[in-house]
């Protein structure tokens, strides 16, 4: 075995592995010594979406932030890996908006069920969806309660990035009541949405795979509002994604609980 090309770790299915467990001889710990660039194996697991409330636990307050022009943040993008994104929602209209999306922009409006190239502006620059190991632990994903692309069914991602990055809405109420300006905590930054979580949950996997698209796309910020079991940071996948996106200069952040 060690004459042929080693194929990726992802194409080793269970009945790949029982095979390869039949053989005498081969144990499954030497493949970090046999498999070019294999470093460790962790179990893949379905992680959920989490929500906190991140203005009030800072003790920010509306038009009291850091940077006193709007116009300074206009450039930063964030990449959000959640349950999608409705790009009808007014909290993603690019009115406003006149400075172009950045050139260092390299990701993509990826088409799919009930989503097109078209949905994306110079607010939601870019929307990608991750299935894959969603699929094969879950089943195909049934397109009449939910969608094989980047629009959410959940409501969680369109939440999330609303909430980090919405542009300013005039006159938000609640079927009437409570009027006022809804805006995101940088209401001015650019939005990128990576769809991982589905009816049953995120594939870590899947997540795993959004991450690092969105590091090499050139997002500035991750949103990660997912969370699963305790575990050690060296076998917690979202903690070695996360470690990783950091040492290529992007700032994660992370729910730290429901």
């Amino acid at each position: 075995m060690e004459e042929k090309k080693h194929q990726p770790l992802s194409s080793f299915t269970p009945m790949k592995l029982q095979s390869l467990a039949s053989l005498q001889g081969f144990p499954i710990s030497s493949w970090k010594h046999k498999v070019e660039g294999f470093l460790s194996a962790v179990p893949d697991e379905m992680l959920s979406l989490q929500t906190t409330y991140s203005p009030q636990f800072l003790g920010l307050k509306f038009g009291k932030g850091l940077l006193t022009s709007r116009n300074l943040a206009n450039d930063v993008i964030i990449g959000f890996v959640d349950s999608g994104i409705w790009p009808e929602h007014a909290s993603f209209k690019d009115g406003g908006m006149k400075r172009p999306v950045p050139s260092r922009w390299k990701g993509v409006c990826e088409e799919g069920t009930r989503f097109t190239a078209k949905n994306c502006n110079k607010k939601l620059i870019g929307a990608r969806a991750y299935y894959k190991d969603y699929e094969a632990a879950a089943g195909k994903i049934d397109e009449t309660v939910d969608f094989r692309s980047p629009r959410d069914s959940q409501g969680h991602g369109t939440h999330s990035a609303s909430t980090a990055a919405g542009q300013m809405i005039d006159g938000a109420s609640l079927f009437g009541m409570a009027k006022g300006v809804a805006a995101g905590m940088s209401s001015t930054a650019r939005i990128a949405a990576y769809k991982a979580c589905y009816a049953l949950g995120c594939a870590s996997s899947d997540i795993l795979a959004a991450i690092d698209k969105a590091v090499s796309n050139g997002v500035d910020v991750l949103s990660l509002s997912i969370g699963g079991s305790s575990k050690p940071h060296y076998t917690d996948v979202l903690a070695i994604a996360s470690l990783g996106a950091v040492q290529h200069g992007v700032f994660v952040a992370a729910a730290a609980g429901n």
